[in-house]
């Protein structure tokens, strides 16, 4: 049953394309590039907000390598992307 309020969504299935997954794994690592810049290991082993935030990236990571499948080593091959998507 549709709520009068609740706007109709349709899934799209561009966030499925081989684009939109590499778009979204290049700028989930240039996030994690940001929220880590300036940082030595002991300092983000102590920063519990850039640890949270850098753990949810990596899981954008893993999904976008997920929906890629099989065209993942095709377009970028050399990559450890069994390791990649188990993240």
């Amino acid at each position: 049953m549709k709520s009068g309020n609740a706007p109709h969504r349709t899934p799209s299935l561009s966030s499925k394309t081989p684009a939109i997954a590499l778009r979204d794994i290049v700028e989930a690592i240039g996030w994690i590039e940001t929220f880590t810049a300036g940082m030595d290991l002991d300092g983000f082993r102590e920063d519990h907000r850039t640890i949270a935030a850098v753990e949810r990236k990596l899981l954008v990571i893993s999904e976008a390598a997920i929906r890629l499948g099989d065209e993942a080593d095709i377009l970028c091959p050399d990559q450890p992307w069994p390791s990649i998507r188990g993240t």
